[in-house]
Formats: structure tokens, C-alpha cells, sequence
């Protein structure tokens, strides 16, 4: 295979998710439910830590994240483990995940992955949200 016209070989892009965060934690119970505060958990740190290891040695063209704190945490940590200059990192707002709605009243972390793993099994259903009065998951498709 020979590479595209204007490059000097294949491309790859690499797709992380962010490190380990505790939706339960004190910095979500203080922003009232708002997801997007939440950072990561010491856990989460070094999961971080170990994606820029492994992603050492890949020298990086581009780094973008949501600018979510926590999308922002991980990717501060990949770019910091470069062995080569680590590009700077840039913010796409409609990289940010879908908008959830309303959760209830959850009592346990068993009761939340049992809400959240309905409704994304409703994911390909007309017209289905993140959570009642949550963002259409279709909508979140083409906005992404």
C-alpha cells in the first residue's frame, strides 16, 4: 500500500477514553449533577500515566480533547510522556460527550450502571435519550 497523496506514509489516530473518575465523588455532589466538572480520581492518574507510557514512543502530529477536565487531565498526561516534542494540545468543544439528563434519585453505583446500560441499549430507538430529558443520541452522532 502506498501512501496518500501529500503524506510520507500511513496515518494512524488513536482514540482514548478518559482515566477513572468517581461520579459519586464530592466535586459532583458540589456542581449539583453536572458531569462535565468531574476530575480524575488517583486511579485515574495512573491509568493516565500508563496510556503515555505505552504511547511513548508514537510520535504524535495532533492531540485534541473535549476540554473537559477530565479529557483534559488525560490527555495533559499522554502528551507529558512523549519522547519526542509532544504537539500542544487543542480543545474541541463538540468532541464532549453526550448531554445527560436527569438520573433521579440513585442510591448506588450498582443502580447507575443498571440506568445508564438501559438507556444506552435504547440508543438506536427513534427519537432515544441520555436520561430522561437527555440529549438525542442521534443528535449527539452528527454533532460528534
Amino acid at each position: 500500500m502506498s501512501a496518500l497523496p501529500g503524506t510520507t506514509g500511513r496515518r494512524r489516530i488513536y482514540l482514548m477514553r478518559h482515566g477513572h473518575v468517581d461520579y459519586f465523588g464530592p466535586e459532583i455532589q458540589a456542581a449539583k449533577g453536572d458531569t462535565k466538572v468531574v476530575p480524575l480520581t488517583p486511579l485515574g492518574q495512573e491509568q493516565a500515566k500508563a496510556a503515555g507510557l505505552a504511547l511513548s514512543h508514537v510520535a504524535l502530529d495532533r492531540a485534541v480533547c473535549s476540554g473537559v477536565p477530565r479529557t483534559r487531565q488525560t490527555a495533559e498526561y499522554v502528551l507529558a510522556a512523549q519522547e519526542a516534542k509532544a504537539p500542544t494540545l487543542e480543545e474541541e468543544p463538540d468532541l464532549i460527550e453526550i448531554h445527560g439528563g436527569s438520573f433521579g434519585q440513585i442510591s448506588s453505583r450498582a443502580e447507575l450502571a443498571a440506568k445508564m446500560a438501559y438507556y444506552f441499549d435504547m440508543a438506536g430507538e427513534e427519537g432515544a435519550t441520555m436520561l430522561d430529558g437527555g440529549e438525542v443520541f442521534a443528535d449527539a452522532l452528527r454533532r460528534t
